[in-house]
């Protein structure tokens, strides 16, 4: 009785914050979102964007833009979901943190799932099914650099990184040599992202220094 009466007052609770969100776009919006989660882009004139209370992305291009986002409640429902997963340190209602974890897990599955699959998935499988019949050898930057070539790289790296991850049988003399060549795929793929990731993150620092130091200090210091 007393996790029924939790769970219903945790609901009472969380759907007022859910549905209450939306208000109408005032008057002179040139560019009008619905009431739920949108993205708004400008044109290059002066634009009124307006959304409608869901989790909107407003982007005003150029001109002189007037961006209105209009009143929201989710970031309320999320803390709140937040706050369950803390439940967990008290004994007699730990429990209820299990409702906070199944929301986000359920949630971001779904948001990556459709995602993941046009924006990765598919352009890899498109990659391993191209016509092998591109060629050019008018010079090795010219080979390595062919639609054929790139098709079959990818094809390779595909398959045997497929076959390193199949544990579902042992591993045969051949296999284990695809999939080490699996592995290499891997080690240059991580490298890759890695070091892209840390170029990024240098940038922006290097970025933020400048600021710090020409644009702040040194004004500052009548340097």
């Amino acid at each position: 009785m007393k996790r029924v009466a939790m769970t219903v007052t945790l609901l009472a609770l969380a759907v007022p914050m859910w549905s209450g969100g939306a208000a109408a776009a005032p008057e002179g919006c040139t560019i009008e979102g619905t009431p739920g989660p949108d993205q708004l882009v400008g044109t290059g004139g002066a634009d009124v964007i307006c959304g409608k209370g869901g989790r909107d992305e407003l982007r005003g291009l150029g001109g002189h833009d007037v961006l209105i986002g209009g009143e929201n409640g989710d970031l309320l429902v999320a803390g709140v979901l937040g706050a369950l997963l803390y439940m967990r340190y008290v004994p007699r209602i730990g429990w209820v943190a299990r409702y906070g974890l199944a929301v986000y897990v359920s949630y971001y599955i779904g948001v990556e799932f459709t995602r993941k699959i046009p924006g990765e998935v598919m352009p890899q499988m498109a990659r391993t099914i191209q016509p092998l019949n591109q060629w050019s050898f008018a010079s090795l930057s010219a080979f390595l650099t062919s639609p054929s070539f790139l098709s079959l790289l990818a094809i390779v790296g595909t398959y045997s990184v497929l076959v390193y991850f199949f544990f579902s049988r042992e591993q045969g003399p051949v296999t284990k040599r695809i999939s080490r060549v699996g592995v290499w795929f891997l080690m240059v793929s991580f490298g890759a992202a890695f070091g892209f990731t840390v170029m990024g993150r240098v940038a922006l620092l290097i970025g933020r220094l400048n600021f710090l130091l020409l644009d702040w200090l040194y004004p500052t210091l009548g340097i």
